[in-house]
Formats: C-alpha cells, sequence, structure tokens
C-alpha cells in the first residue's frame, strides 16, 4: 500500500495547463480544486504535446514517418535510379530504388513533386505487373491516378498492362468522398493532398476514400499518410503544431472543440485536465469538449515562485515514503524467510543441515528487525516533510558545510 502511494505521488499528478508563471498556476490550481500541490502538474501546451505524434481520429488510419525527414532531392535520385534499372528490364534492382523512394516520399520535408510521385507508383505499377502481381499492380496504378488524374500510359513499355491499368483509373475516380477536418486550424500553415495544395471550407477539406499523402506547415512540412473509409468523416490532428497561445480556446466555445481532440490525441479519453487563464482555474476531461470554471477560493496567499527550501519539504515527505515502502518489502521478505529457515531447520536430518539453516534464520531475523527500525525512521522523515507547512519559511535541506539533515526555523 505505501508503494503505491509512493508510485502516486510520483506519477499520478493530473496536468494543470497555464501560459505564465507555473508556481502560481500550480498555487492558483491547487486552491481552488482543494488539492495538494503534490497532485497537481503544471505545463504548457506545447510541453504537454512535445513530440506526440500526428493522430487521426475516425474512419481510417495514419501512417508517420519513421526516418529521418527527406528532402525532395533525395526522393529524385532514388526515382532516377530506378528508372535507370527499369531502362535494362532490371526489375528486382527497380524495386527496390522504388522501395526507397516511396519511404522518401512519406517523409518528405517539402511539399511532394505532384508528377514524380505520380511516375514513381506508375512504375512499381509496371514492376508488379511484369512480375505477375496484378493486385499489387493495380493498387500501385490508382495511387499513380491519385497523384495525376488523366495519367497516360507509357509508351515506351509494352502494352501489355493497359487494361489493368485503366481498371485502376475508374476505380481511383469512382472512390467515394471523405470529409478530412484539420487539428489546429490553419494559421498561416498550408495543406497538400497527394501533391496538391488544397482549400479548405470552415477547416475541412473533401477528398476521395483510399490511400493519400498529406502534408501540413510553412516554413517546412510533416508529411503523413492516410488511409481514409469510403465515406467517412475524419480528423487529422497535428499536437506538434498548436502554441501555448492556444489555451484561450478554453474559454471559447469554438475552440473548446479543436482543443478536446487535440488533448485527446495527446494524452487518451477521460484524463482530468485544469487549466488556468486569467487567474480563473478550469476543470476539463479529454474527450469532452465542456470546461468548467471553479469557484475562486479568493486570494492566494503569495504566488511568489517556490523557492528550494519549501520544496524540500515535499521531497522529504516523498523520499520518506520511499524509504518506507523499501523497508516494508524487505520486511515481508526477510520474516518469509526466517521462517523457510526455521521450518528446515527442525525438519533437519543432519547437523549440517541444521546449523545452515540455523544461520540463515538468524540472518534473516537480523535483516526483520534493521528493516522494521529503518522503515519507522522512513515514516518519521515522510510526516515530518508532511506537518511542516510549506509556505510557514520552515525549511529542511541539506548543509553543505556540515553534512547531514539541517532545519531552519527562521522565516
Amino acid at each position: 500500500m505505501i508503494g503505491l502511494v509512493f508510485l502516486a505521488l510520483a506519477y499520478g499528478a493530473d496536468p494543470v495547463l497555464h501560459t505564465g508563471d507555473r508556481e502560481a498556476a500550480l498555487a492558483r490550481a491547487a486552491a481552488d480544486t482543494h488539492r495538494p500541490p503534490a497532485d497537481l502538474r503544471p505545463t504548457t501546451l506545447t510541453e504537454l504535446l512535445r513530440g506526440r505524434p500526428t493522430v487521426l481520429r475516425g474512419g481510417g488510419s495514419v501512417e508517420v514517418c519513421a526516418r529521418v525527414p527527406a528532402s525532395p532531392e533525395s526522393f529524385a535520385e532514388a526515382l532516377k535510379r530506378a528508372e535507370s534499372a527499369m531502362a535494362f528490364l532490371e526489375y528486382d534492382a527497380a524495386l527496390k530504388d522504388l522501395d526507397e523512394a516511396a519511404s522518401l516520399l512519406g517523409c518528405l520535408s517539402a511539399p511532394a513533386d505532384a508528377a514524380k510521385a505520380s511516375r514513381m507508383y506508375f512504375l512499381r505499377g509496371l514492376v508488379f505487373f511484369f512480375s505477375d502481381e496484378a493486385m499489387a499492380a493495380r493498387a500501385a496504378w490508382v495511387q499513380a491516378h491519385g497523384f495525376a488524374p488523366g495519367l497516360a500510359w507509357d509508351d515506351n513499355f509494352p502494352p501489355d498492362g493497359k487494361v489493368l491499368f485503366g481498371e485502376a483509373a475508374t476505380i481511383a475516380a469512382a472512390d467515394a468522398p471523405t470529409t478530412l477536418a484539420l487539428v489546429p486550424p490553419l494559421g498561416d500553415e498550408k495543406l497538400w493532398v497527394d501533391g496538391r495544395e488544397m482549400t479548405l471550407s470552415e477547416g475541412r477539406v473533401t477528398v476521395s476514400a483510399g490511400d493519400h499523402l498529406v502534408q501540413y506547415g510553412a516554413a517546412g512540412v510533416t508529411t503523413v499518410r492516410l488511409t481514409l473509409d469510403p465515406g467517412a468523416e475524419a480528423t487529422l490532428v497535428f499536437p506538434h503544431a498548436v502554441s501555448d497561445a492556444d489555451l484561450a480556446w478554453v474559454v471559447d466555445a469554438g475552440g473548446r472543440t479543436v482543443l478536446a481532440e487535440v488533448l485527446s490525441a495527446a494524452l487518451g479519453s477521460d484524463v482530468p485536465v485544469y487549466a488556468v487563464v486569467d487567474g480563473r482555474t478550469w476543470q476539463g476531461k479529454t474527450g469532452s469538449s465542456e470546461w468548467l470554471p471553479l469557484d475562486s477560493a479568493g486570494p492566494i496567499a503569495s504566488t511568489e515562485p517556490e523557492t528550494p527550501k519549501k520544496r524540500r519539504t515535499w521531497y522529504l515527505a516523498t523520499a520518506g515514503v520511499g524509504i518506507a515502502a523499501a523497508s516494508g518489502i524487505s520486511v515481508i521478505a526477510s520474516y518469509a524467510t526466517a521462517k523457510d529457515a526455521e521450518g528446515k531447520a527442525e525438519g533437519a536430518d543432519d547437523l549440517e543441515t541444521w546449523d545452515k539453516q540455523s544461520q540463515r534464520y538468524e540472518a534473516a531475523r537480523t535483516a526483520y528487525r534493521v528493516s522494521w527500525y529503518v522503515g519507522a525512521a522512513g515514516l518519521l522523515v515522510g510526516a515530518a516533510g508532511i506537518a511542516i507547512p510549506v509556505s510557514s519559511g520552515v525549511g529542511v535541506g541539506l548543509n553543505p558545510a556540515a553534512p547531514g539533515l539541517r532545519i531552519d526555523l527562521r522565516r
């Protein structure tokens, strides 16, 4: 039980979103929620969302780049090598270069060249077709038509695959439309789908179902691959595109829906979240766009940054609980060892076994007693850390001049 409490102290804190002084935000939220500061974790939106991958919510799936962002030049070079291999009918070598080109395409750091991407998928379709993989060939050609609607057959290659190529064009044109929303909404950023810049209407764009290359950004772009279900309504969430200033969405009816999508993508569903906006604490939960303002507990005694001396009382409490938890585990283990040794000694058939188990019993008994003493000391240390008011000016810490604990009662 003590160990669970220790883990809760270390990892169970609910996030408190803020844009200013983290200590002031923590004090405000603790006062308004009537919860101890140790249960809360002040953080900005950018800190919370840093490193979170792009998420697709709704009908479909998303594939995020798993390698270093690629330049358009590296993609073009891989495609050029594939063209050369195809000219000599070296299909295995061509497919290797085309696989590399496809991987680079999904990681581009700049908008894709639709014509080159279409060419890459056309060549993949040829390799699959001449390798008697008709289904894979048709799928590649569907994507080729997606990047370049109206794409014609290249007469430099035998016409054997023209019929299947035409079927792929029909499939690409007949794919049911899908509504794709972007979160957060476009600011200075632009959106490209399959190499074409798109214009959004009320934060949404209509594209066909199936596989797409989606790119989003301003100076640099984020590239992902999407597979969208027919007729679905999907939302693509870019957590890294959210700024600290967007916390204002909490008090904006329209913005709350956007914030709900972002937080759900980052934290999952039903996670309690608090926000301190303009000195007021709001309570929310991921998966919901509802934010409730909490009644203010009144002025806070001090919103000055927490000093190391004040923080040490919490460190002391945590350390004490940790020591007690470890000692409790040791007490249980040594007790079990002593009982086992006692039983084996009583049932021993020879003196050597009896002597060995007796020594084991005495060692376990000593460890049992020591663990009790250490555990009691840990509880006392933890109790001291909890009992000393953090705002009273009483501090507990390490004295660099004289090793050991010191208690400073001066204000």
